[in-house]
């Protein structure tokens, strides 16, 4: 089905559609990329701190200590936002979203659905989505 045979308003509703589908994916895209940055610096830093544990130079033991202490500072600050803010766990549920929009527009595309049927998966997809929003607002004012 392409636009063309949609009335106006289906039209414009369509192009909504394709537009939340668009902000999921850049969504999702952002998060991954945060959580992965995260994720590289908690690594890096856990080994650093690791192994300036083990070096033993004199006269650097102050300055080790200091080092140490500093990255690992840095990396509970990195474990405490990525367990806070779930960087990873929210770009899949963005993705899960935009890629079931995806595939509902599609199958209006294809003439598999009509539009009632498309409309109806839609607005279930942004509801279920709405619904995990929530428990996730509640959960994070509750911790």
């Amino acid at each position: 089905m392409s636009e063309t045979t949609l009335p106006p308003r289906q039209q414009e509703y369509l192009a909504k559609a394709q537009g939340q589908q668009k902000w999921y994916s850049k969504r999702a895209q952002t998060n991954q990329n945060r959580g992965n940055v995260l994720g590289i610096i908690m690594l890096v830093t856990s080994t650093i701190t690791g192994g300036l544990a083990l070096v033993n130079v004199e006269g650097a033991i102050k300055s080790l200590g200091i080092a140490t202490g500093v990255i690992g500072g840095i990396n509970t600050i990195a474990t405490g936002i990525d367990r806070q803010h779930r960087f990873k766990e929210i770009g899949n549920r963005y993705r899960i979203t935009s890629e079931e929009i995806k595939g509902h527009i599609r199958l209006l595309e294809a003439d598999l659905i009509d539009f009632v049927e498309f409309s109806r998966r839609y607005e279930a997809t942004k509801k279920k989505d709405l619904e995990l929003f929530k428990e996730d607002a509640e959960e994070m004012n509750v911790a």
